[in-house]
């Protein structure tokens, strides 16, 4: 059937190219490759990333070859702490899994002094449920009653765009929150730079489809860091953006914290080393 000859052409491109092992980016994706490396004595890595874990129906699709799955799998790589409970909420064995966060290359990201630069919200992402870019503007429209100044700038697309953008409209800020739609990877660098503060308030989503380790988070601390709050707490979101445009100077120095934070255990190089070693770990074993 259709199953089998995908897993055989698996396992004929594995020996062609004589792989020593597999990394599989997302669980569904190691399902398609798990009988292939089987039959072809390869190891398999899963790496996992926030959907493929936590939505409903990807888990009802997958309730049965997940745990086959997990029992094929040389190793299963998580992002979070988060992640790797809610992998053993599924059944994961808790020595196969392997937490080994995202980087980014602080390079790219020039830290910034958020003291010095305007009243400027950024946001990066794509406009879907589970970014909840709609609580985002609702709290800062709770901000912008007391400070007319600040400003809200939203770079990326999806299918909330169009309400985020009829939101805006009707709490009256047209002229302060900006929607940039996709943007280059050196537009976000310089805006990020140009910003008192990063905002996003991320939530799970109705299917159950939420954050692994949000990559634009990390870059934004490259430059910048912050504050948290719970799902939903719009009050608490305005309040803590609040807190830096009445002190410029708190945000400068969680900034010099957030970078030195992310250049220690997020970097780029220590992500991939990471992960190269719990492959090499694999294939030694």
């Amino acid at each position: 059937d259709a199953a089998w000859n995908i897993s055989a052409a698996y396992q004929e491109t594995f020996q062609k190219f004589r792989a020593n092992a597999v990394l599989a980016e997302y669980g569904i994706s190691g399902v398609l490759v798990m009988d292939a490396c089987t039959k072809a004595g390869i190891p398999l890595i899963v790496h996992c990333h926030g959907f493929d874990v936590s939505d409903r129906n990807i888990l009802m699709e997958h309730g049965r070859t997940y745990p086959e799955l997990f029992k094929k799998a040389a190793a299963i790589v998580s992002v979070s702490e988060a992640m790797r409970a809610k992998l053993v909420s599924l059944g994961a064995p808790q020595h196969k899994i392997r937490t080994n966060p995202y980087g980014v290359d602080c390079r790219l990201f020039s830290a910034t002094n958020a003291a010095s630069n305007p009243p400027i919200f950024i946001a990066v992402g794509r406009l879907v449920e589970k970014k909840a870019p709609y609580l985002t503007l609702v709290a800062f429209s709770k901000v912008h009653k007391s400070f007319p100044e600040a400003q809200l700038r939203m770079i990326g697309d999806g299918p909330l765009l169009g309400p985020c953008q009829d939101l805006a409209k009707v709490l009256g800020m047209s002229n302060c929150v900006k929607f940039l739609g996709s943007q280059s990877h050196d537009v976000v660098r310089r805006e990020m730079c140009g910003s008192r503060a990063f905002v996003q308030h991320s939530v799970e989503a109705s299917s159950g489809d939420c954050e692994g380790a949000p990559v634009s988070i990390i870059e934004a601390c490259a430059s910048e860091t912050g504050f948290l709050v719970d799902e939903r707490d719009v009050h608490g979101m305005a309040e803590c953006m609040s807190k830096f445009l009445r002190d410029p100077q708190l945000a400068g120095q969680m900034g010099m914290m957030g970078r030195s934070r992310i250049e220690t255990r997020y970097s780029m190089d220590r992500s991939i080393s990471g992960l190269l070693s719990i492959i090499n770990s694999c294939v030694s074993s």
